[in-house]
């Protein structure tokens, strides 16, 4: 909520109660997890079109694994996450497909 400007960073104990409050309320939930795939989708540079056809096109699937991965995420911290997603190895784990290792012998 304090990412999506929702509460202060300084909240008050009855703002966080409140805010509590809010996350138990399933409808408010929804709107809340809405706004969160928002803006990291904005984080991300991809319009919200690019999660409509995860069957078909490749790149709506990596959006759509990209935003549960961030969504997952330790507390919230995409930009954490956006960095340490630019670690190859981290991203060939994430993205990469597995190959059967060739044999040495030819």
């Amino acid at each position: 909520m304090v990412h999506q400007g929702l509460l202060p960073p300084n909240a008050s104990e009855a703002e966080i109660t409140e805010a509590r409050n809010q996350l138990l309320d399933p409808d408010r939930n929804v709107t809340l997890l809405a706004g969160k795939m928002a803006r990291l989708l904005a984080t991300l540079g991809r319009p919200a079109r690019a999660t409509l056809d995860v069957s078909a096109a490749p790149q709506h699937a990596k959006t759509v694994a990209t935003l549960a991965y961030l969504h997952n995420g330790k507390l919230d911290y995409p930009t954490r996450i956006l960095r340490y997603m630019q670690d190859p190895e981290l991203h060939g784990l994430v993205y990469g497909q597995h190959r059967k290792a060739l044999s040495p012998l030819i």
